[in-house]
């Protein structure tokens, strides 16, 4: 609804400002979505409306579409600039490259995960005028269509590794698997890999095959079961993954053939996605509640939260080099949009600490009727390392599910912007102002 209660109706593929956010229809449930990390740029993905979820143990092949949306932090306004259609089923997951190389060209590469099994990497083209929607589908030839393991399932979820070893190195990509495998590929970029090609036809004595950059894997069995959820650390030394055996283990990319550290939890997680918060500590959204992870000193602490339903996702904007303020995200099926913001302190001699506040963004039924409320009891969490987690409140919304979140620090102020996905095919795309808690947003 607007600003006066009156409800708007979106065409698919068209967007709206509605007090002062956006929401698009992007044709379904959303469960892909990742913003560009430098370019106002968001990958969208959704399920279609009579198909709203998937079984990831299960293959499909029948059509999906991707689709590229650019972002006007000025009019507060988003396009949808291309949409690309597969024959691949649905998609899992997709991907920018964290470390891409924008040209006034290329907005780099894009990984994606469909449900037959594969993962492509493209090279996504930069829009000649980001505010002219597309108006026709397109095929896309893939960069790169990635190996994978002939004994394992197929890919559900995908991240990149942050940086790199040198300027020339190949990109790395972690996937983690349906039944438990992890694989890392190394990836040419395409400038690369055009070169190398290049230089092969012109080469007349030889095809030019092994001049070609290849795409290298390994892949080794991390979980009797599916991974539900995977994170990086900022430094792309070690990665984490979650999985339905309930072990959540620790792992050095360059030396993956046994964990480096693993611990048994109660239950497996419902978001996709680990959130590391400095170098040590990381937070798992597990049903409910939150579990506090303090890799360093081994301590798990299932901690609660003001969730009114099952979490989705999460994600996390560092605010300074040093990891010493950090925002985490959440968005969950109560349609409840959390940032929770921690404010690292040294407490309790020389072990780490971190006042942690949570505000709530309260998403109002879509008919626009009432302001259906629940105000929360404040609640005090702490942890037993040391973190110590400072009084919140929320909101219990009455909403559809709220399924992905991404967020992203924008050009003007450092404002940052929360793009969220729903069940009922709506993209929102939010600041991140104090101001704007515990306000309705439809």
């Amino acid at each position: 609804a607007d600003g006066a209660g009156v409800g708007v109706q979106l065409p698919l593929m068209a967007a709206a400002r509605t007090k002062g956010f956006c929401a698009a229809f992007v044709g379904g449930p959303v469960w892909a979505l990742d913003w560009h990390p430098t370019e106002a740029f968001l990958a969208v993905a959704a399920h279609s409306l009579d198909s709203p979820t998937h079984d990831f143990r299960k293959r499909y092949e029948e059509p999906v579409f991707f689709q590229i949306w650019a972002w006007d932090e000025a009019e507060g306004m988003c396009t949808c600039v291309a949409v690309v259609h597969e024959p691949r089923g649905c998609v899992w997951d997709l991907r920018w490259d964290l470390d891409a190389k924008v040209t006034e060209q290329s907005l780099g590469m894009l990984a994606v995960s469909f449900g037959d099994a594969s993962v492509l990497v493209y090279d996504i083209a930069r829009p000649k005028d980001p505010k002219v929607a597309a108006v026709e589908v397109t095929f896309l030839e893939p960069l790169h269509e990635l190996p994978t393991s002939p004994v394992a399932g197929h890919i559900w979820r995908i991240k990149w590794r942050p940086g790199r070893v040198d300027a020339a190195s190949p990109r790395e990509l972690l996937g983690c698997s349906s039944d438990g495998f992890v694989t890392i590929w190394r990836i040419p970029e395409p400038a690369a890999a055009a070169a190398a090609a290049a230089a092969s036809k012109e080469n007349d004595d030889d095809d030019g095959d092994d001049d070609i950059p290849e795409v290298k894997y390994w892949a080794n069995l991390a979980h009797s079961g599916c991974i539900r959820s995977v994170g990086w650390r900022a430094d792309g030394a070690l990665f984490s993954t979650l999985g339905e055996d309930r072990f959540l283990r620790l792992w050095r990319p360059d030396a993956a053939a046994y964990p480096a550290w693993e611990t048994r939890v109660t239950e497996t997680s419902t978001a996709g996605n680990i959130a590391w918060m400095n170098a040590s500590h990381a937070g798992v959204p597990m049903g409910e509640t939150m579990l506090a992870v303090n890799f360093e000193g081994g301590v798990t602490t299932a901690v609660g939260n003001s969730f009114g339903g099952v979490a989705w996702d999460v994600d996390v904007m560092l605010r300074d080099a040093d990891a010493r303020q950090v925002d985490v995200v959440f968005c969950g099926e109560d349609g409840v949009l959390q940032q929770c913001q921690h404010k690292y302190k040294k407490e309790r001699g020389s072990r780490e600490g971190l006042d942690f506040q949570i505000l709530s963004m309260r998403m109002k039924d879509g008919d626009g009727a009432g302001d259906a409320e629940e105000e929360l009891p404040p609640v005090v969490l702490s942890t037993e390392d040391g973190m110590d987690l400072g009084a919140y409140k929320s909101i219990r919304p009455v909403h559809q599910n709220l399924t992905k979140v991404s967020v992203w620090r924008g050009g003007q102020d450092g404002v940052e912007w929360a793009a969220c996905g729903s069940t009922i095919g709506l993209l929102l795309i939010v600041p991140l102002r104090e101001e704007n808690w515990s306000q309705p947003v439809l």
